[in-house]
């Protein structure tokens, strides 16, 4: 494969993402000069207009105006953000988002799966094992997970684990209307509200 076949193949199968509507504009009209290439029916000029189109890609990455970014890792930010009220998360998000792609899962090593939608948001987060499991002195849960999430209970279900089931804990969280969600742990209890608060 050919340097100018790699750098190709990394601007169009990456999303190229900026902060600003202005550098998002910039980063379409490159990339839209980049495609406009493709119809030249001359090879030798194809292959010098994309070259030159290439340089200025590059030299818009180097300089950071736009950032190449793979959908692993904006998955990784959203798992990371999951139960976070992240505003500015939502445009970074939807680049991989289709309005059509049926509900999939991918499992983590940890044995965690989690679901995405039908837009591609994270719906539930199952399997995900828990490190702490306390009780505050309002009597409400706390539980940290081992992806270093802590939620905490926020309605007055009464959800009781025993001692013996504790060591080898598991949540399954899913969404709610309005941004809430709700919490089972692996025992077999009942679901209850929680909050996300680091």
């Amino acid at each position: 494969m050919t340097r100018l076949t790699q750098i190709l193949s990394l601007a169009l199968g990456s999303a190229l993402l900026t902060g600003t509507a202005a550098a998002q504009e910039a980063q379409s009209a490159d990339l839209d000069a980049l495609l406009a290439c493709r119809t030249i029916e001359q090879d030798s000029a194809r292959l010098a207009c994309m070259d030159a189109r290439l340089e200025e890609l590059a030299g818009a990455i180097e300089s950071r105006s736009i950032a190449v970014v793979d959908r692993e890792r904006v998955r990784a930010v959203e798992r990371d953000g999951f139960g976070l009220s992240m505003p500015g998360l939502g445009g970074l998000t939807e680049v991989f988002r289709g309005g059509s792609e049926p509900e999939e899962a991918e499992t983590l090593e940890d044995g965690t799966e989690i679901v995405y939608d039908d837009s591609g948001a994270i719906d539930e987060m199952r399997n995900v094992p828990v490190e702490v499991y306390e009780t505050t002195r309002t009597g409400d849960l706390r539980i940290t997970l081992a992806n270093g999430q802590v939620w905490q209970q926020i309605d007055t279900t009464r959800v009781r684990v025993p001692r013996s089931q504790r060591s080898d804990l598991r949540a399954d969280i899913r969404g709610g209307a309005l941004g809430s969600h709700f919490m089972t742990l692996s025992y077999g209890g009942r679901a209850f509200r929680a909050r996300r608060i680091q």
